[in-house]
């Protein structure tokens, strides 16, 4: 049971994440690295992915169409995009502004000396 869920969460997530004609592909890939295994049978996996992933030529341009036809070669973007906005109204509005001029309040009174501050502005005193 918990194979069975496993390998179905890899396909919905490979199926989700990719584009699927690349996952179509695959056996391609496999089949293909088959073919480079048996004239060559030092290659690896990772050796063979690196020869046609990796930027350089394999070295074999016989095999060029089928280079091209591999998952992730000649790829074409496409996007689908889907928005949805719901329509709904504003039930608001917004009225007339009212200029509201800015009251600063002083709490000290000017010309009238704080008593705390006179208190502070005294030099040291002894004891």
């Amino acid at each position: 049971m918990r194979k069975l869920l496993a390998s179905g969460l890899v396909m919905l997530h490979l199926l989700s994440y990719t584009e699927l004609s690349q996952v179509i592909k695959l056996p391609d890939l496999i089949s293909h690295f088959f073919q480079h295994h048996r004239q060559n049978p030092d290659i690896d996996f990772f050796d063979f992915l690196a020869m046609h992933y990796g930027g350089g030529d394999d070295g074999t341009s016989a095999d060029n169409d089928i280079d091209n036809e591999l998952p992730g070669h000649n790829t074409t973007p496409h996007y689908l995009m889907v928005m949805y906005s719901p329509m709904v109204r504003n039930s608001f509005s917004i009225g007339p502004v009212e200029h509201i001029s800015p009251v600063y309040n002083n709490y000290v009174l000017e010309g009238v000396p704080s008593g705390y501050i006179a208190l502070i502005l005294h030099p040291p005193q002894q004891a």
